[in-house]
């Protein structure tokens, strides 16, 4: 089952920055945030940290320097590439943990992975049976979960037997391809005939028409579909997909695409920071592009790209773009994973005779690499094994980063 925010997913991390606000005013912590502003360099020096910083407008340029008792470099392995560049060459004495040979070796320990993702925005769902597809998306499925269980209440099932629903694996989130696979384990489960009133509500309640996703060797790779995105649910429903769910090989593609038949680049790779900026509007070459080959997917080969309407809007984003210039990250052959991740957290356990409290989480030398988990895990991990602070759960079952 896919659960998505309804303010989008950058508003978990604004709820965090607002609780951090919040505890931080509470326990008469100092808290300062500086937007638009950049890690430049890090040194350590008699167990102090020295670090300078520089401008969105000049990232180059130093524009402060500070001192701090411990760094946390929640940053991906390019952005810590570039700080440890203006470092090696900072005149200041102290260790520079992040370019010692091993350290770089370590850093390296993971393939940059660009990634390129294009959405889409229609009135009508076209790409099911009932909207004309020839190759319909395979969308439906029946899942059942326990809060979709407990709202079968008053709607002729019982408490007792919601009760023996969630109690049986075979029922509570357990997909099933098909209505009739589905009924037959409910009726199993409750050693009942269901009738054609129950059988409608159970299904409506465990029916999931979203996702999929759809494949193809095309450049668009994998289709995604996300149901209705309307903000307003009594308006005109507005269905959203992940038209292009792109990587690595094929990224390139759709840049070529970005500036239409006429433009001409203006901004270098280097300085364009689309991810921090969000979301461009497509143009009308990439559009046409997107609608010809999802007429392909769900028409078949030799179909018109008109079949798949005008969208009513389309937006890309370039993840390979600066300052992370990665979608995600995937480790090298030939290093030992655990390792990385136990020694990488504080890298200057790599370092003979150092003890520098600069330390790097996220996703990128992590147990779940792609996913928001990762970045989590691997902080989580660095507040229990190096500052004592009790783990949020139990590592039985769920370990936050590798073992050695």
């Amino acid at each position: 089952e896919y659960k998505s925010l309804t303010k989008g997913f950058s508003y978990l991390f604004t709820s965090l920055f607002d609780k951090v606000e919040k505890l931080a005013k509470h326990k008469k912590i100092k808290f300062h945030y500086h937007p638009d502003t950049r890690l430049r360099s890090i040194i350590e020096h008699k167990n102090v940290i020295h670090y300078t910083t520089a401008t969105r407008k000049n990232p180059d340029k130093k524009e402060d320097e500070r001192t701090t008792h411990a760094a946390f470099l929640a940053m991906p392995r390019s952005a810590i590439e570039l700080v440890a560049q203006a470092t090696r060459y900072d005149d200041k004495s102290g260790n520079d943990v992040l370019n010692h040979e091993k350290v770089q070796l370590y850093l390296e320990s993971v393939l940059i992975e660009p990634s390129y993702k294009i959405g889409m925005f229609f009135h009508e769902e076209w790409w099911k049976e009932s909207g004309g597809a020839k190759y319909p998306a395979k969308l439906t499925s029946y899942f059942l979960t326990d809060h979709s269980a407990d709202s079968l209440e008053g709607k002729g099932f019982t408490k007792n037997q919601i009760k023996e629903l969630k109690a049986d694996k075979n029922i509570i989130e357990t997909s099933y391809d098909n209505e009739a696979d589905f009924i037959d384990a409910v009726q199993s489960c409750l050693s009942t005939s269901l009738s054609y009133d129950q059988k409608n509500t159970i299904s409506a309640a465990a029916e999931l028409d979203t996702i999929g996703p759809s494949a193809t060797d095309m450049p668009i790779r994998q289709v995604v579909y996300f149901g209705d995105n309307a903000l307003k649910k009594s308006k005109k429903p507005v269905y959203g997909i992940l038209a292009s769910y792109d990587d690595i090989y094929y990224t390139t593609f759709w840049k070529s695409l970005e500036l239409g038949t006429k433009g001409t680049r203006k901004i270098p790779e280097s300085r364009d920071t689309q991810p921090l900026e969000g979301p461009r509007k497509a143009t009308d070459v990439m559009v046409k592009m997107l609608r010809k080959q999802l007429a392909v997917l769900h028409y078949g080969p030799q179909a018109d790209y008109t079949l798949v309407p005008e969208p009513l809007e389309t937006r890309y984003m370039d993840w390979s773009l600066p300052p992370f210039n990665a979608g995600y990250h995937a480790y090298k052959s030939h290093y030992n994973m655990g390792d990385v991740q136990q020694m990488i957290r504080k890298p200057s356990q790599l370092v003979k005779g150092v003890d520098a409290n600069i330390f790097i989480v996220g996703e990128t030398y992590s147990n779940d690499q792609a996913w928001v988990e990762g970045a989590f895990c691997t902080s989580e991990s660095v507040l229990n094994d190096f500052f004592g602070i009790k783990p949020i759960i139990s590592e039985k079952h769920y370990p936050f980063i590798c073992p050695k």
